[in-house]
């Protein structure tokens, strides 16, 4: 998948490489020139470019330290650095502070071609990973809002209410539930019901995790506390899980 209208920004001083770079790229590809590593720097961190192609030699300070100030402020942008007689301590520095690949001028226009649509391809992955994440991201946040939400209607409730799983663990309980028990602190989710329930209570629990799937609501009058008396409804609310083979 490649990028469309990539935005690349060209950081160089040589008139020649500048032309010539113009006329090997063509569209979609949009082209921003800076002449100096001030420039280039100050244009550079702007905004987040696609591509950037930027010379090593460059009259005010070198180009890996345009490199390197770049990949500060974002840290996948993808930078091609380009020299005349590159040596080689310079392309293993450029590679550790992190460009993508290294060209030798004067550019040959299928070289550059290759390595822009390269750059473009590895660049739509990157603003697509950053979007997954986004949409992930979001998807969380209305996820909580919504819990949020119902945990307000339930803990509003003037019911009690006490959900458990098959392993007698107690997963949630509202307030009133607590209230209506007499128990002065929060359960702390996992713990077991039969460690902290009445025993009435705790008899119905097992009759409903005890039934079948297709069981109706089990409703029963219990004391908790004489003369205190408790109406309890319970439903057990089965999930399965299918595999295709």
């Amino acid at each position: 998948m490649l990028l469309t209208g990539a935005h690349i920004l060209l950081i160089e001083q040589d008139p020649r490489v500048i032309e010539d770079i113009n006329l090997a790229l063509k569209k979609p590809f949009e082209l921003d020139v800076k002449l100096t590593a001030h420039e280039g720097i100050k244009q550079g961190i702007s905004k987040e470019y696609d591509i950037y192609l930027i010379a090593t030699k460059l009259n005010d300070q070198p180009g890996l330290e345009v490199l390197s100030q770049i990949r500060k402020v974002y840290p996948q942008a993808i930078c091609i650095m380009m020299e005349e007689f590159p040596e080689i301590d310079t392309i293993m520095e450029s590679a550790r502070l992190g460009s993508y690949d290294f060209l030798k001028k004067p550019i040959r226009h299928h070289k550059l071609d290759h390595v822009t649509q390269r750059a473009s391809e590895r660049r739509w992955y990157i603003l697509e990973a950053r979007r997954l994440k986004k949409e992930k991201d979001n998807n969380l946040i209305a996820i909580s809002e919504e819990q949020s939400k119902f945990r307000t209607v339930i803990n509003t409730l003037d019911d009690g209410l006490i959900i458990t799983n098959t392993r007698h663990e107690i997963i949630f309980t509202n307030p009133r539930f607590l209230k209506l028990i007499d128990i002065e602190r929060e359960i702390i989710v996992g713990e077991k019901t039969f460690e902290i329930l009445p025993k009435q209570l705790q008899k119905q629990i097992d009759n409903v995790l005890g039934s079948s799937a297709n069981a109706c609501s089990m409703k029963e009058e219990i004391v908790i506390v004489p003369p205190a008396t408790l109406v309890v409804m319970a439903t057990p609310v089965l999930s399965s899980i299918k595999t295709e083979k």
